[in-house]
């Protein structure tokens, strides 16, 4: 059985900084690549929902990734996280 909880939780802000900063996580944006040009974090993999299963492989099996999206009420990290866990990858956004 799926966790719920524990697909829709969050990683802080700070938390993911020190994250990225120990060089533990893989960052994506989820977002549309218009929306990642105008704007995203430093270090993002631009990896659009709709191209989610198409680019797995680019993303590493031995660290958590962390999908983030246009804010706390955006579905498309909740989707992401959801199909990367069902995949087997240690996701959070």
């Amino acid at each position: 059985m799926v966790d719920l909880f524990q697909i829709f939780k969050a990683v802080s802000r700070k938390e993911l900084l020190r994250r990225m900063r120990d060089g533990l996580v893989t960052v994506i944006d989820t977002r549309p690549a218009e929306e990642f040009a105008a704007g995203h974090l430093p270090g993002a993999l631009n990896l659009p929902l709709r191209e989610l299963k198409r680019r797995l492989r680019e993303l590493p099996r031995d660290q958590a990734i962390v999908a983030y999206c246009r804010g706390a009420y955006c579905v498309l990290s909740y989707e992401a996280v959801a199909e990367l866990r069902k995949r087997g990858f240690k996701a959070f956004r």
